[in-house]
């Protein structure tokens, strides 16, 4: 159930345009981002990849999602649960689904119009036939490119303090432990000045 991430950017030139694209590895595969990618020319500056776009956002939204976002925005919704009842045997493609796809999706969602976001993720576990739930603390997302590292560490950091809890309070390795639900809270903030990548964030200010 332990999980080995890295990331990185690619930045490919081929012709008059470079392309910026962006990977994960996780436990030795490789996952293409489908929504942190941009095509400009060789020439233009790097910020360019994420500053000079026409959505700031890298998605489109439909009318009925629109709607869906407004809606949430109005109702205050700021709690979200993903759940798989599944087998026990579940839990690594579970993880490995939601932590690759299903939460950095929402969180792109509801980045959507909002100037950064703040995140804390919870999981559910039952291990040995009792129930304990373990959260992550808040968590500031700025950019949307921000979006997949700051899933991975939270999902890592999370899984580290749950097999470190389980082997020192039932001594058994964190492959005893079902995890089928995890709770997202979301607080979207609307003001504030959009920042760029954090892994940017220093070089610019040394610049």
């Amino acid at each position: 159930m332990s999980r080995h991430v890295s990331s990185r950017y690619l930045f490919e030139t081929v012709g008059n345009t470079r392309t910026f694209r962006h990977q994960s590895c996780i436990n030795n595969q490789i996952f293409e981002c489908q929504t942190c990618h941009n095509i400009v020319g060789k020439n233009e500056p790097y910020s360019h990849h994420w500053l000079n776009v026409s959505d700031n956002q890298h998605i489109k939204l439909s009318l009925e999602e629109k709607k869906l976002l407004k809606r949430i925005e109005l109702q205050r919704i700021q709690t979200f649960f993903l759940c798989d009842e599944s087998a026990r045997s579940r839990t690594n493609e579970f993880l490995l689904e939601a932590g690759i796809e299903a939460v950095p999706q929402l969180l792109r969602f509801l980045n959507y119009g909002a100037n950064r976001l703040e995140v804390t993720i919870g999981f559910h576990v039952t291990v040995l036939g009792k129930r304990m739930y373990c959260e992550s603390t808040p968590v500031i997302i700025g950019n949307h490119l921000d979006i997949k590292e700051t899933v991975d560490m939270l999902f890592s950091i999370l899984l580290e303090k749950i097999a470190s809890f389980v082997m020192v309070n039932h001594r058994v390795p964190l492959e005893a432990c079902a995890i089928k639900r995890i709770k997202v809270m979301v607080m979207r903030q609307m003001f504030g000045k959009p920042q760029i990548p954090l892994q940017y964030r220093v070089k610019a200010n040394t610049n």
